[in-house]
């Protein structure tokens, strides 16, 4: 939770280091105090494009969001952070959802076991979903790191990375890319339909 001073400055509420206002945010709550600790109902912050993105991805996965809770925060990247967090967890609860409706669906299970507390370094090891017990289906809201694609193909020949929009992707043989899933979530399932078939 990070506390700051702020001030209302053309309807926007703006950090400000005397400010008379108290901003309270984190972990999707915000709340805005006047000098005597009230509750301040009707406030604004400075808008941010991405926080649209969000909003896209929470409709879809019929999650309601405030978009204050990610617009409250000061600093630029601890916004940035926020937007981040919120969107891949948003994301993921729309492909659980998505994929539930057709498929058996584990979420993040373990596959095999972690050299990490050993060698000291990261290993990926937990694809977002298993479906069917057999296609692993990461989601991905921006960038796809291949080498963690990679250490799944290990133990996956087959699998899916599902992008919610448009991103560069590259993975290995055997693996493919959906992107715009959050625009056409039916591609997702066709293909997940016909890897399953094989």
């Amino acid at each position: 939770m990070i506390i700051y001073n702020a001030d209302l400055i053309d309807g926007i509420i703006t950090p400000s280091e005397n400010g008379k206002l108290k901003v309270l945010c984190g972990k999707g709550i915000v709340r805005v105090l006047n000098s005597d600790g009230e509750k301040i109902l009707n406030f604004k912050f400075k808008e941010d494009p991405r926080v649209e993105r969000a909003k896209l991805i929470a409709y879809k996965a019929n999650v309601e969001i405030d978009p204050n809770s990610l617009l409250c925060f000061p600093d630029e990247r601890e916004r940035t952070m926020e937007i981040n967090r919120v969107e891949g967890k948003l994301f993921e609860d729309y492909i659980f959802n998505l994929l539930s409706e057709k498929f058996h669906v584990e979420r993040q299970r373990e596959q095999f076991i972690s050299l990490s507390r050993i060698t000291g370094m990261k290993y990926h090891n937990r694809p977002d979903f298993i479906v069917n017990g057999v296609v692993p289906v990461e989601a991905k809201v921006r960038s796809v790191n291949y080498e963690q694609i990679k250490e799944y193909s290990r133990l996956f020949k087959r699998g899916v990375v599902a992008v919610a929009f448009r991103s560069n992707c590259s993975v290995p043989n055997g693996w493919i890319c959906v992107q715009d899933v959050v625009k056409d979530g039916t591609r997702l399932v066709s293909f997940i339909e016909n890897l399953l078939s094989r």
